[in-house]
């Protein structure tokens, strides 16, 4: 009654997993939404919280996993004389768009017409279709400028929104999501945990490389996104359902990043262990390679130095002659004239080869009252050939940019089944003054062109957790970063 009596609002619409309150523009129904006398069932996540998701990954690793990789022979227990474990754990993360979610639908004489930000318009436009029992030739969809996506925009729950408020009053609708809708209700970047661990002889020489890595199923949540574009119209999507399993057993993305691992190594292992607390998670800006690296290329440092090794040379001694990541690893260190630092400035590095590209990362940095400052971030690619190389350049800037503060400040927390944040003061994002000068450079190529968007990301986390240990000589093992210095939280 209250929201109903705020001025401009028109209905209080009730759905199975939202209401919604229409009006004349969107502070209206704003206003009105928050008059709203809302009891919320908890639903089954009711008492989860972060704490209980980490210790049931923990639990998970005491159980067997799928073996993604598994090359090399088991060395003799004998020849080990020394293990080197470590954990590592990334949490969830929000999207965080600069443009929260909106979509504007028209539904009328069994025809749709949607406009909307969207990283997948068939995959729209069929879901549309299926929502409303219409052929597919009956749903336009206007693709938008998103706003920034990052992954989010893959997922249609908004829009489907829209299609649903839009067929209930009978007129054109948009639809709003205010941003703490829009960090409370995302498709999370997953929480995961990896367990990774290096056997050496008495000589010193590495005999094995494992990790084995606890994560939820992205591709299974996707497989209701493909279902409807995939299956003939007079299928039901849901008789998909039953391979929603399989793909989160096979996903890929839960240990791309570091399944790939390019050195030569003369055990390699690497395992898949599937926990899905029920959270809902979804592709984030470069997928299972944002979290797998940091593992990963964190943990060949931790290496290099247990073997008393600079971590550059370590990797180029250990890839082959032509292998991509050492023509970026050697230009790179060349531009940042790794090992030459000044006094004060400490370098990290860091590579990976994905969506067929490679990049290899220099952070370096300074400490400021004891606490890192990224002083600069240096790139190198290797992205075949470069058409427009101001598109290359914003790409990659972009990217550190968004993977700086994720391993500086992202963490989505649940609480008692719930997001915690909700808004960009406890889920801040890099600021302007904030930003260090970030160099790219390009390998030479004549090669098609290959993937840019995405591959900047992953090496960011670990070149700037090694430039953390040079500087400190402590390990970060848990993003993110910040929080680790506020608690107290070093290895």
């Amino acid at each position: 009654a209250q929201a109903l009596a705020s001025a401009g609002v028109q209905r209080v619409l009730e759905f199975e997993t939202a209401v919604a309150v229409v009006a004349d523009g969107y502070w209206q129904a704003r206003r009105g939404a928050e008059r709203l006398q809302l009891e919320w069932v908890k639903g089954p996540l009711a008492g989860l919280d972060s704490a209980a998701i980490t210790a049931a990954q923990r639990e998970r690793l005491r159980e067997r996993g799928h073996v993604v990789r598994d090359e090399g022979e088991a060395p003799d227990p004998e020849r080990i004389a020394r293990t080197l474990t470590a954990e590592y754990r990334v949490p969830y993360l929000a999207h965080a768009a600069m443009e929260p979610l909106a979509a504007v639908a028209s539904v009328a004489d069994g025809r749709a017409e949607i406009w909307a930000g969207t990283q997948g318009p068939d995959v729209l436009q069929a879901m549309v279709a299926r929502r409303l029992g219409i052929a597919r030739e009956a749903v336009r969809v206007h693709p938008q400028l998103v706003g920034g996506a990052f992954g989010r925009r893959t997922y249609m729950d908004f829009v489907l929104e829209a299609v649903d408020v839009a067929t209930a009053i009978g007129k054109p609708v948009k639809l709003v999501w205010s941003r703490e809708d829009d960090m409370r209700h995302d498709r999370y970047r997953p929480a995961a945990l990896a367990a990774m661990r290096a056997d050496f002889d008495a000589e010193g020489a590495l005999l094995a490389w494992e990790a084995r890595i606890v994560s939820p199923s992205v591709l299974a949540g996707m497989v209701p996104l493909i279902a409807p574009l995939l299956l003939p119209e007079a299928v039901p999507a849901s008789i998909a359902r039953p391979i929603e399993p399989f793909a989160a057993r096979h996903d890929p993305m839960n240990t791309e990043g570091a399944s790939g691992i390019p050195y030569y190594l003369p055990r390699v292992r690497i395992e898949s262990l599937l926990h899905d607390p029920g959270i809902p998670v979804g592709v984030w800006r470069s997928v299972g390679n944002s979290q797998n690296a940091f593992f990963s290329e964190s943990f060949v440092d931790e290496v290099a130095h247990a073997l008393g090794e600079d971590p550059l040379k370590f990797r180029l001694t250990r890839l082959p002659i032509d292998a991509r990541e050492r023509k970026v690893l050697e230009l790179v260190a060349e531009k940042a004239a790794w090992g030459m630092a000044p006094p004060g400035v400490y370098q990290g590095v860091a590579v990976l080869d994905c969506f067929q590209s490679a990049v290899a990362e220099i952070v370096e940095v300074e400490l400021v009252n004891a606490v890192p400052r990224v002083r600069r971030v240096l790139c190198a690619v290797d992205c075949g050939t470069i058409v427009n190389p101001d598109v290359v350049r914003m790409q990659l800037e972009s990217a550190v940019v968004l993977a700086l503060t994720a391993a500086l400040y992202g963490e989505i927390t649940i609480a008692d089944g719930a997001v915690e944040q909700g808004s960009l003061d406890d889920y801040p994002l890099l600021r302007i003054d904030q930003c260090p000068p970030i160099e790219t450079y390009f390998v030479p190529s004549d090669a098609p062109p290959t993937g840019i968007g995405e591959p900047g990301v992953p090496p960011l986390a670990p070149a700037l957790a090694n430039a953390i240990f040079a500087a400190t000589g402590q390990r970060v093992r848990e993003l993110p970063l910040m929080r680790a210095f506020a608690t107290g939280n070093l290895t």
